[in-house]
Formats: structure tokens, sequence, C-alpha cells
């Protein structure tokens, strides 16, 4: 394979890397001195190799070099960067606000020994993220109530950098269509296969960039995946992710917006596939729990909210239940903020 640039080499003799001239103002045809591979000076520490070549000769080993030098103990900052966006998913900021940017003009570190704890920990633990996702899960800051109020500590850190309690996070939109049907009962977990497609209104699809496919399908358990498994078009996003703040597809962001919009409840209120899962909540409880109102409404908040209800909710809940339908209660349960939200 006779390719100018291929890193591929079948041929006799080591593989040698073509020559990558400086292109002067980005022009391909304006060609300046011939450039050598390097590390970021900011981020280098002593000298690490730019080349490693294989005993083959098959490649240049350049990008042997640069994954060992990414995950080399001489070089903390990939370590630092993942452990900082594992603590943002977690607690809505990370110890590095500034997500994509720990340089210079980023923002300061909160808990500068805390990110370099956890980095190193990260790298002795065999760099699992699993074993992160532990370390933090189980620490008191995470353990921390939203609903604890300190005057003192209100006035000295408004914003809660210093993690004196929880900051609420409300899910993420995939995340919201996936704890809709795991409550329901109806989530299918099955690992790997084809996507799905939701249905889209067509009034919705004849506005849309016809290139690509949407092949829309009727709400029903074959789409009752996980959300990871929703086709993704660059030029249509699926309305329901839209509506709770998906990010634009065609830009890489550090952090996802979090938006409080009349079309949010109004979602939650009309879309039919909330109303859909509503009922097949309902029904779960009721083929459960048949004939006593009282115990319907007790496994309704502890099955979608994981605690039973206070005894005023309990009486609203017989009510709606008595002069609506249990499809009331739980169709109202999905649209509290305590079932939207971490805390």
């Amino acid at each position: 394979m006779d390719v100018p640039g291929s890193f591929l080499h079948d041929d006799e003799g080591s593989y040698e890397v073509p020559p990558a001239p400086f292109l002067i103002r980005g022009d391909p045809f304006s060609e300046g001195p011939e450039m050598q591979p390097d590390f970021l000076t900011v981020a280098k520490f002593g000298n690490p190799p730019t080349e490693l070549p294989r005993s083959n000769g098959r490649t240049s080993g350049r990008r042997l070099a640069l994954a060992q030098w990414l995950t080399s103990e001489e070089n903390p900052l990939t370590a630092r960067v993942w452990v900082n966006r594992v603590w943002h998913h977690h607690f809505g900021r990370g110890i590095v606000s500034s997500l994509d940017n720990f340089g210079v003009v980023g923002e300061r570190p909160t808990h500068p020994e805390l990110l370099d704890w956890l980095a190193v920990e990260f790298m002795e633990n065999g760099w699992s993220t699993k074993e992160l996702h532990r370390t933090i899960m189980t620490s008191e800051a995470y353990k921390m109530g939203s609903a604890f109020d300190n005057e003192q500590n209100s006035l000295a850190d408004l914003e809660n950098h210093l993690l004196w309690k929880y900051r609420p996070q409300r899910l993420e939109a995939e995340a919201i269509r996936d704890v809709m049907m795991a409550t329901s009962g109806g989530i299918d977990l099955a690992v790997g296969g084809e996507p799905i497609f939701p249905y889209i209104p067509q009034e919705i699809l004849d506005t849309a960039i016809l290139f690509g496919r949407w092949d829309n399908q009727v709400d029903g358990p074959e789409v009752w995946r996980r959300s990871l498994y929703v086709y993704r078009r660059r030029t249509l996003s699926f309305p329901f992710f839209e509506t709770f703040d998906l990010p634009d597809q065609n830009q890489t962001i550090n952090t996802r917006n979090t938006s409080t919009v009349a079309p949010q409840a109004l979602t939650l209120m009309n879309n039919p596939f909330v109303l859909n899962q509503a009922e097949l909540f309902s029904n779960r409880v009721e083929e459960t729990v048949p004939y006593d109102i009282d115990q319907q409404v007790e496994m309704v908040y502890r099955t979608a909210l994981t605690r039973p209800p206070t005894e005023e909710e309990a009486d609203i809940g017989r009510q709606l239940v008595e002069l609506g339908s249990l499809d009331d209660l739980t169709h109202v349960v999905f649209n509290l903020s305590e079932f939207l939200y971490r805390r």
C-alpha cells in the first residue's frame, strides 16, 4: 500500500517518516522549514523521547512515545485533567472549574492538594476510573445533603466552592429518559446491538435537513433501551434530549449548560413517551399491590424517590388516586424536582 504519509509499512527495511514541513500561514503550497515532533514545553518534564521505534520497523514509534508520555508518572497533567472531569460529573463543578483550561488564564483549583492526591491515587490504582468513582462517591463531601443550611458558611462561601453542602444537579437529558424507564420497569438493559430511533413527529422531520436517516419507531418495548443507543444525527437532535439541554452535536464542549425553561415543564406534562412511562409505572404498582391505595402511594414514592412519602404527601397522593387515577400520581411524581435532580 503506497500512500504518502501512511504509517503502514510492509516493505523491506524500517519505516521512514515522510517530511513534515511548516506550512506558512497554513497554506499547503507554501512550505517552510521541516518540523520535528515534540511535546508542549509547558507540560513537559525532562526530555522524554518523541520516537520509540518497534523492533519490526513497521512504524516510527511516534504514537507509542506519545501514549507513554501521556500516561507517564512524570506527566501528571493527564491524570489531573481526568480526575477533575470525573469530580465535575459527580459535583457539577470541577476542582478546577475550567475543565478544558489548566493554564494561566484558567480558574484556580479550589482544593489543589485534593486534586494532586486524587491524581496520584488514580495512577497508583492502575488508572481505574471505576476505583476513582468509588473513592469519590464514598467521600464525606459526596454524602452531604443539599438541604443543609448554614448562615455563616453562606456568607463566607455563597457559591459553595468549598463544598460545605452538596450542590443540587439536574440529571442530563439522556439520564432523565433512562430513569423514567427504570422507574416504570420498562427499560431494556440489553448490551450492544442496533441503534434505536425513538418516535419524532413528522412535522419535525420535514423541517430537518434531508441528508442522513431517521427510521421512526413506534414508542414501545423495542425502543425502551438506554439512551446510549439512541441514533445520533448532527443535523437532527432528538427533541426530548434537545429540550433538556443536549449540546450542539456539531461542537465539542467541556461542560453542558443547564437551563430551566417552560418547554421542559410542557414536555414532562404532555410528551407521549412520558405519559406512556407513567401509565406503565402505574400498571407495575397496581399489579404489585392491588386494591390498596395507601400501599400504592407508598410504593410509588419508594420506587421513584427512594423514600417513603410524608404524611402530607400520602394524603395528597391518596386523594389524587381516588379523584383521578394512579396514572395521575405516577405522572406527577415524574414531574417533581426531586425526581429530576441529584440532591
